[in-house]
């Protein structure tokens, strides 16, 4: 696999709530695309930069005009079959990177996947 599509993946991995390796996540918080909180539970997600790196990646796979999908995502409310349907897209489309194969996405898969990223912190919550 090259590193490019290792990256994306590792971007994909950590927008649907898992952790890369302690290797990995400490390579994407130097680059300050993820930020990292230990902890019981520890922690973690992507950046401002590391959602708009993201972003950026998963348009250029877009197949088709990619404008409607993000305006569509801003008042997006996907109940729980259009959640779960989303997530397992997304697993897959990360399964594929790993796989060495970059995958084209639909806009309106497209819309889901920036809605998703859009709802995430982009900071660890402020200690109360």
């Amino acid at each position: 696999m090259t590193a490019h599509l290792e990256h994306f993946a590792d971007l994909c991995m950590a927008a649907q709530g898992f952790r890369p390796s302690q290797a990995r996540i400490a390579a994407l918080s130097d680059q300050d695309l993820v930020w990292f909180q230990p902890g019981k539970p520890a922690q973690f997600g992507l950046t401002k930069l590391g959602k708009s790196q993201l972003m950026e990646m998963l348009k250029a796979c877009c197949s088709g005009a990619v404008d409607e999908p993000l305006a569509k995502a801003k008042s997006m409310r996907p109940n729980n079959a259009e959640f779960s349907a989303g997530m397992a897209y997304f697993d897959e489309f990360e399964c594929n990177l790993r796989l060495g194969v970059r995958p084209e996405i639909l806009p309106s898969r497209l819309a889901f996947l920036a809605w998703l990223i859009k709802e995430q912190p982009s900071a660890p919550a402020a200690a109360k």
